[in-house]
C-alpha cells in the first residue's frame, strides 16, 4: 500500500517526476507498507521542488526498512536512507547536486556490510529532460572494505 499527500498539486505519474526545472511547485509526503508472507517493507519519503526567479531548488529524503525474513532469504533486514539536494540555474541550464545514501544491515556477516555513499555532481540540461548530460563523483565507504571512488558520466536522450 502506498499513500502520498500533495498539498499544492497532484502528480499524475506513478513515480516522482524529479526536478521540474522551475516549472512547478511540488511538495509530496509519502509512505509505503508492503507485506507478503513473512517479507515486509516500510518506507517514508519527502520530495520538494521549489521554483525560484533564478531557477529551482529540489530536495528529497527517503527511508526504507526491508526485511525478506524467511520468504526472501536473499533480502536481509536492512535500513536504507537517501538525502539529495539540487539547484537548477536557469540562465546557464546547470544543476549542481549532492546526495548522501546509506544502507545498514540488522545482522553483520561477511556477505552483508554496511555502506555509505556521498555523491556530488553537475547536470547540464541542454534541452531540459529531453537531452541532458550529467557527471558525478561518488565516495563509497563499506565496513570491512577499502574506500572506493566512482566517476560517472551520463548522456540522456529521449526520442519521441
Amino acid at each position: 500500500m502506498r499513500a502520498v499527500w500533495y498539498p499544492f498539486e497532484a502528480e499524475t505519474g506513478y513515480f516522482y517526476s524529479g526536478s521540474s526545472l522551475g516549472a512547478k511547485r511540488i511538495l509530496a509526503l509519502g509512505a509505503t507498507y508492503d507485506v507478503q508472507s513473512s517479507y515486509s517493507t516500510v518506507a517514508a519519503d519527502l520530495f520538494v521542488d521549489q521554483p525560484l526567479a533564478s531557477g529551482a531548488l529540489t530536495f528529497q529524503a527517503d527511508w526504507a526498512r526491508l526485511d525478506g525474513d524467511d520468504f526472501l532469504l536473499s533480502l536481509p533486514r536492512q535500513d536504507t536512507w537517501l538525502v539529495e539536494a539540487a539547484y537548477y540555474w536557469k540562465a546557464l541550464r546547470l544543476g549542481p547536486y549532492v546526495q548522501l545514501a546509506s544502507r545498514s544491515f540488522a545482522a553483520e556477516d561477511a556477505s552483508h556490510r554496511d555502506e555509505e555513499r556521498m555523491q556530488a555532481g553537475l547536470a547540464w540540461w541542454i534541452r531540459g529532460h529531453v537531452i541532458n548530460l550529467k557527471g558525478a563523483w561518488t565516495r563509497i565507504t563499506a565496513d570491512g572494505s577499502p574506500d572506493r571512488d566512482q566517476a560517472q558520466l551520463q548522456l540522456q536522450v529521449f526520442w519521441y
